[in-house]
């Protein structure tokens, strides 16, 4: 595979020599985009292995990114009966007219802990775990700084 390093003058090349090289580009192109998926499917293999969210390397900034975890509304329920109903009315959204299933505020929620291990030990159960692979892996180049 050739990679042209210099500008290139494509003025310069014939209609047929053009569209050579754009499928050799487009060649060398669905290539590299095998490689480049393969090493970040390693990458975030090593990382979820060592428990990793960050990877340090002096020129690209690597990190694994995972959603928003998702709860159990059922073993939430049992938070009624730990926290106080004008707290529970704050943290619970019951069943609507258009028949949508009752659902707890986790941003509320979350706030519990606060009363107690019983507490925040039900929330966590409630934490539906996420499957290996659901992370997002982002590696961005640095910014170089001048001297």
């Amino acid at each position: 595979m050739q990679v042209h390093t210099t500008p290139i003058k494509l003025n310069d090349w014939d209609t047929a020599h053009l569209v050579s090289e754009w499928g050799t580009t487009e060649t060398a192109l669905s290539y590299l985009k095998g490689i480049k998926g393969r090493i970040e499917m390693e990458l975030m293999h090593r990382m979820e292995a060592d428990g990793a969210k960050e990877v340090y390397h002096p020129d690209y900034e690597v990190k694994l990114e995972y959603p928003a975890p998702t709860y159990d509304d059922g073993i939430l329920f049992g938070l009624r009966e730990l926290v106080a109903p004008e707290e529970w009315a704050k943290g619970y959204t019951p069943e609507h007219q258009i028949t949508v299933p009752g659902r707890c505020n986790m941003t509320v929620v979350k706030g519990w802990r606060k009363f107690g291990a019983a507490v925040g030990e039900l929330i966590e159960r409630a934490k539906v775990p996420l499957s290996p692979g659901t992370g997002r892996l982002r590696i961005k180049a640095k910014e170089k700084k001048a001297c």
